[in-house]
């Protein structure tokens, strides 16, 4: 809930228009008799009243003061001006009253009249102005000052918690206040109305009002059920919907306050009441979501508002919405039902189920300054420190850093409590992904989302009544719903939901972003990052590239690795093992870890221009769109440097095999040129470097079960930790040549393709792919091969080596012969 102004509109307008009429407007008592000069009237009271914010921001004191000085001054106004009806004044003796410049509140006469009809029919005066309707105005707003002082400092102060009786304490005195403007406008009328107390310049504002506006209207119908007109903004209805609202909901007043305050003070005995609230509050949002006479939210309106703000969304948007048909079956690329913000509640129950079970951790830490950084002051800055211990402290923390790698990126992504609750809202989202576009999708499957892992949270069922809102309680074992990645077809639902995400992502960001640069005076943004990323490859492109690390982000035991294989492959592959492959399917933990990363691209790429200060140049191409570049020549000579701060197990593994022909050619080649400016990278493309080296990472994890960083073989066996290194690794290579990313020559990329499926065929022919691993080069394999002994173990800088040559080969050899000459030098 937004805490910035939040003293009622017509509260403000009943002040500002009081306070104009009543101590600044230069009034003279000029009805019926001819005025000698202008001057302005001296009010009977002859006291300058206080400021007027002084009702809402002074002590009891000063804002009783206030109000009762304005009250007193505005009925004195009666007393000073006399209209052809004694304490009425009509519309035409107002404008003779701006007019003659005696009533003045605008710049101009013009702009003035347009302020005064504007407040005065926001006011709900649409006839004369009469001292009884003033009163009654005053009398109101007496009534509610206090609750409405009290109010507005709890809810602009930072250390007040705000409780759910302050909410039905708003609402009740909004809801009278609009019941005393009582007025019905549809959007075209309430624009103009705005367009007259407020002098709106901006032209893109100016005309997305009356948009906004019917925008405004639709999402009030997709929640109150008691309005009769769908495009009427009525005041009664809207102060009555707000009373029903509160009243509805406050069951879970627990958890409102949970989400509304600071946490510092949650205990583990207030853990069990916000849950209990969480369960209760789920039945009240599916009796009144599920309501016949709430509206759907129109996409069409949004994409209208959208486009006269400027922000011009993707052709194709509007198509790819009926995606969110696969997440409520009532809804379709047209409209979205009402019922889902019932699944939208579903989704932060769960999230905030995950994030319970480990915040008190965080929050007793930082108590007894347990912190890594002692002097954090909040759970949310609190970095722990990853040990056994902890895990077993919270099984969500667990769950967290299967996802979240604590062996790289650490300065850039520490693990504390505000990370920890993205990636628990991240995994709660993911169990819908799953829900929505698993094989086994059905409205079944879509309410009785099950989890994989036993480990994970005891494997649980968050809905397990019929309506949706029971308790997350243990289930069997089962073979899991998965979103299968099919990366050889045009044609993939994973692909499809990352790019069609990103695309929706990048429409609200920019409409967000847009809206609050016109506010301060500055142009639109007419290009976007993931406009900008389409330079060097399409969005299926990069939904290919993120895709594809899935197997490899999550920290599986080997036992967790054989059930999850089995499940999606089938016994019979598990068993012989002719031909390993990585996975091609996303369970709830893989899809976690693809937006995990996701995420953190942009904290990476601003951690590597740390390094690169000064380096960066801007040019704008031929549409005239900013773009910042990089010297190919600077980035490779901070390379190294970059990856031991950021990177530091493949830093070292990289330089004991040789950085250059592993490490340096492998990520420099992995980086496209800029198209118009050869020599100079896109500082956008950087991310393409945090893939590849968050995926190398985790293949090391996800398969180096004793944890000695090195992978190791057996001659003929086909489930040794090099196997999997093997299978993942030729995946890897594969899938960045398919994506586009690495750049070869259909040729080229048919001899790769097929030397390396080869390789991986038979038990015969995989130790090929073994040898090659350990020792870094397919160079003088059959040579390698019969000195096989020599050759154990493979690290990550031997899989760097041979993913080099499969960048740039003639690099590789200058490279060799570099280290050659190196040591014969004896450096």
């Amino acid at each position: 809930m937004v805490k910035q102004q939040r003293m009622p509109m017509i509260a403000t307008a009943f002040l500002v228009s009081s306070s104009l009429l009543a101590s600044g407007c230069g009034l003279k008592k000029w009805w019926g008799e001819e005025s000698v000069k202008p001057g302005v009237i001296e009010m009977a009271s002859g006291a300058e009243c206080p400021p007027a914010i002084q009702i809402v921001k002074g002590t009891a004191e000063e804002s009783s003061a206030a109000f009762e000085c304005l009250a007193t001054q505005l009925n004195d106004l009666w007393t000073q001006v006399v209209g052809k009806q004694k304490n009425v004044l009509n519309d035409q003796e107002i404008s003779i009253l701006v007019r003659k410049g005696l009533l003045k509140i605008g710049p101009n006469v013009d702009r003035s009249l347009h302020n005064v009809f504007g407040v005065k029919e926001l006011l709900g005066i649409k006839s004369s102005l009469s001292k009884e309707r003033v009163d009654s105005w005053v009398s109101l707003v007496r009534k509610h000052r206090e609750s409405v002082r009290a109010l507005y400092l709890k809810y602009t102060a930072t250390t007040n918690p705000i409780t759910y009786s302050d909410l039905k304490t708003a609402a009740k005195v909004a809801s009278e206040l609009l019941r005393e403007m009582n007025w019905s406008m549809d959007s075209d009328e309430l624009g103009e109305v705005i367009l007259a107390v407020f002098e709106i310049k901006d032209r893109d504002f100016r005309s997305a009002l009356v948009p906004a506006a019917q925008v405004g209207i639709n999402f009030l119908n997709a929640i109150c059920p008691n309005f009769s007109a769908r495009d009427t903004w009525n005041t009664r209805e809207i102060g009555a919907c707000l009373v029903a609202l509160t009243d509805h909901f406050e069951a879970g007043a627990p958890w409102f306050e949970f989400t509304m305050n600071p946490v510092e003070n949650v205990s583990f005995e207030s853990v069990e009441k916000i849950k209990e609230s969480m369960r209760l509050l789920g039945e009240r949002f599916e009796t009144w979501f599920r309501n016949p006479a709430l509206a759907p939210v129109s996409i069409a309106g949004l994409i209208q508002l959208s486009r006269r703000m400027g922000v011009n969304p993707p052709n194709d948007l509007i198509e790819k919405m009926d995606l969110v048909t696969r997440f409520n079956k009532d809804s379709n690329g047209k409209f979205i039902h009402p019922s889902s913000f019932s699944g939208i509640f579903r989704i932060m129950r769960q999230y905030h189920t995950y994030l319970l079970d480990g915040l008190p951790v965080f929050v007793e830490a930082v108590h007894h300054k347990n912190c890594l950084n002692p002097e954090a002051q909040s759970w949310g800055t609190c970095r722990l420190d990853v040990t056994p211990d902890l895990f077993g402290r919270s099984r969500a923390i667990k769950l967290a850093m299967k996802v979240k790698n604590p062996n790289f990126g650490t300065r850039v992504t520490p693990f504390d409590g505000g990370r920890f609750a993205r990636l628990m809202f991240f995994h709660t989202l993911s169990g819908r992904i799953i829900d929505a576009f698993g094989k086994t999708h059905s409205e079944e499957a879509e309410r009785e989302a099950a989890e994989y892992s036993v480990e994970d949270l005891g494997a649980t069922r968050p809905d397990d009544t019929p309506d949706g809102v029971g308790p997350p309680v243990p289930v069997p074992l089962q073979r899991p719903n998965v979103i299968s990645a099919d990366l050889n077809s045009g044609s993939d639902d994973m692909m499809d939901l990352i790019r069609s995400g990103l695309q929706a992502y990048e429409v609200i960001h920019s409409f967000v972003v847009n809206i609050l640069r016109k506010m301060n005076g500055l142009p639109f943004e007419e290009e976007t990052t993931i406009r900008e990323m389409q330079r060097s490859f399409n969005l299926k492109g990069l939904a290919k590239l993120i895709t594809m690390t899935n197997d490899v982000l999550v920290l599986r035991t080997k036992e967790d690795r054989k059930d999850f294989e089995s499940a999606v492959k089938g016994l019979l592959a598990n068993i012989t093992n002719i031909m390993p492959t990585s996975s091609l399917f996303l369970d709830q933990m893989a899809v976690t870890a693809v937006i995990t990363l996701m995420d953190s691209l942009s904290d990476y790429r601003n951690a590597y221009l740390e390094f690169l200060t000064g380096k960066q140049i801007s040019i704008f191409d031929k549409k005239g769109v900013e773009q910042y570049l990089i010297s190919r020549d600077d980035f490779v000579a901070v390379l190294p440097r970059l990856v031991a701060r950021h990177f530091p197990r493949t830093f070292e593994s990289c330089r004991k095999f040789g950085f250059e022909r592993s490490c340096g050619i492998a990520l420099d080649g992995v980086l496209p040129d800029s198209q118009r400016n050869p020599g100079m990278i896109n500082v956008s493309d950087l991310d393409v470097m945090t893939i590849v080296l968050s995926a190398m990472e985790g293949l090391l994890d996800s398969c180096d079960m004793d944890g000695d960083l090195l992978l190791t073989w057996k001659l003929i066996k086909g489930d040794d930790e090099l196997d999997c290194g093997y299978s993942r690794a030729k995946d890897f290579v594969q899938r960045l040549i398919q994506s586009g990313i690495v750049v070869t020559s259909s040729t080229d990329r048919r001899l790769i393709d097929f030397a390396l499926n080869f390789v991986n065929s038979t038990t015969i022919t995989r130790p090929i792919g073994k040898v090659m691993m350990s020792s870094g080069t397919r160079r003088h394999v059959v040579w390698h091969l019969m000195e096989y002994g020599r050759y154990r173990d493979a690290s990550i800088g031997t899989m760097y080596g041979v993913f080099a040559e499969a960048v740039d080969m003639d690099r590789v050899k200058a490279a060799i012969k570099a280290q050659k000459e190196a040591r014969k030098r004896g450096e």
